[in-house]
């Protein structure tokens, strides 16, 4: 292993930072002391020679070679924090931040450049700072090996935002109130309805100029920007702007239909849940009697768990006739709700699938979501 890391290069050294220096004197700590122990116990048993090996020249060159190469390290470390601390204690002065960040965005310490980097990127406007970025970006390779971005990298990415930052100041340049802004961005998607699309490949200023416009819609459109929002996948889960228009959320999907709900590329479903809206539950429910493909009722099933309700809904569903719904719903009941009331919910679902005529398959893995449902309770009983 020691070897293998020496002829990684230093930069697996760099990689693992100060506590490599940490754990080899550990190491070397715990070595010593075994070695006294190991000596002790070859005095007590003289028959037995366990003493270790005596360190060979080769490996006591080796581990200086690593203490020296982590000193350097430290030292580079240090003077790293140090640049940026100055950096960062002048820049509050400056009358001039984008000559001071200039030099800094080219430091051989990355995450120095990286600050000077964010600070090009704050002051977009600047000529000065686009051109530093683009002269950074094309001076090597992106990317490392292992898919860490070099300085080059981190230029692009910021060079790109910078420049986005530029083309949606354009485009929407005569907009005088969010209500204008909301409007022209409405055009500029109805122009190009591909940019909407969450699984076509856009190019990289795109992808960089979409988030933007995205974001200006959420402010500038309210309840009105829903369907484009939702069309484009481009809100998580967790937006508070979900639940804000939760009215606007169920309308357009209930609008959809279960088809093309779920046909979507978008989760739609996870907004609908995410909007808590009260009426997600009910059509959940009512959409679970007009689908028949398998995978859409559990999908169906899954989001009524997550509704607040879902612990009572998910008992409710284990009534239904169809195997998918059962088992779907009683592993919900498993995983989310190990309760008593869901125990014995489970136990009468199997007897109601037994007079039913169901599938031993069927039975047996309802007998085994109401054994782990029991072990559970057991647990929290201990």
């Amino acid at each position: 292993m020691r070897q293998f890391i020496l002829q990684s290069g230093r930069g697996l050294v760099l990689l693992v930072g100060g506590c490599l220096a940490a754990h080899l004197d550990h190491v070397l700590a715990v070595g010593a002391e075994s070695s006294e122990m190991i000596s002790g116990a070859a005095r007590a048993h003289p028959q037995e020679d366990r003493s270790p090996a005596p360190r060979s020249g080769k490996n006591m060159d080796e581990d200086e070679e690593l203490r020296a190469a982590n000193a350097r390290y430290m030292k580079d470390q240090l003077e790293a924090e140090t640049r940026l601390r100055r950096f960062q204690e002048e820049v509050k002065k400056a009358p001039d931040p984008v000559a001071l960040a200039i030099p800094l965005a080219k430091d051989r310490f990355l995450f120095c450049a990286r600050a000077a980097m964010d600070l090009l990127l704050d002051h977009w406007n600047d000529a000065r700072a686009e051109q530093t970025l683009a002269d950074i970006a094309q001076g090597e390779p992106k990317f490392l090996r292992d898919g860490l971005k070099t300085a080059a990298g981190e230029a692009h990415i910021r060079l790109l935002k910078l420049r986005a930052k530029k083309e949606f100041q354009g485009l929407l340049k005569d907009a005088k109130t969010p209500r204008d802004q909301w409007l022209q961005i409405k055009a500029l998607f109805e122009k190009n309805p591909e940019w909407l699309s969450p699984v076509k490949p856009l190019t990289e200023e795109k992808a960089a100029l979409l988030p933007l416009l995205f974001e200006t819609a959420k402010v500038a459109g309210g309840a009105d920007a829903v369907p484009l929002l939702l069309q484009s996948g481009s809100l998580s889960a967790g937006d508070p702007y979900l639940a804000k228009n939760s009215e606007a959320v169920f309308e357009y999907i209930s609008r959809l239909g279960p088809e093309k709900t779920l046909a979507s590329p978008v989760n739609l479903l996870d907004y609908l849940v995410a909007s808590r809206h009260q009426g997600a539950g009910g059509l959940l429910e009512a959409w679970l009697k007009l689908v028949k493909e398998e995978s859409h009722l559990k999908a169906l099933v899954t989001r009524v768990a997550y509704l607040p309700d879902g612990k009572q809904r998910l008992i409710k569903l284990l009534d239904d006739t169809r195997p998918a719904v059962v088992t779907k719903a009683a592993s919900w009941l498993e995983h989310s709700y190990p309760s008593p009331d869901s125990l014995k919910a489970v136990r009468d679902a199997i007897q109601r699938r037994k007079k039913a005529g169901a599938t031993e398959r069927e039975i047996e893995y309802l007998q085994a979501v109401a054994a782990e449902i029991e072990e559970a309770l057991n647990s929290k009983g201990k």
